[in-house]
């Protein structure tokens, strides 16, 4: 079969791209190897394969606005709004020096907890 040559290229130019073209499109299809001898064993799929989709693990949102602060004197400071919100503050644990480890549950949802064995709240 003859393929016109395009305006400005020889004929063996043009050869030379065809076969090129061809040779490109076997490596894209995985028929043939990169000097151009066919691989052993492959062909192409009887069938159009369906791209895969795998599913993702569920993420949680770690960031937002905390509850409250602990100071340097181991006072623990809410940082509440004027909506009406049920607060309950919760002693957890008590530790050896006095202090205590809360936990502040707000409209009985999660409670966020504050203090530890090695630095506990000393005050509110």
């Amino acid at each position: 079969m003859s393929h016109p040559v395009p305006a400005g290229m020889t004929s063996s130019t043009a050869l030379l791209a065809r076969s090129w073209l061809r040779s490109l499109r076997s490596l894209l299809r995985g028929t043939a190897s990169p000097n151009g001898r066919p691989l052993p064993g492959r062909s192409l799929p009887p069938f159009r394969r369906k791209p895969l989709l795998e599913a993702l693990e569920p993420r949680l949102l770690l960031s937002g606005t905390p509850l409250g602060i602990v100071g340097a004197d181991a006072f623990l400071r809410l940082a509440l709004d004027d909506a009406a919100e049920n607060v309950v503050v919760q002693q957890v644990a008590a530790n050896a020096d006095g202090s205590v480890i809360l936990a502040v549950p707000v409209d009985g949802g999660l409670a966020e907890r504050f203090g530890s064995a090695a630095s506990g709240i000393k005050g509110l």
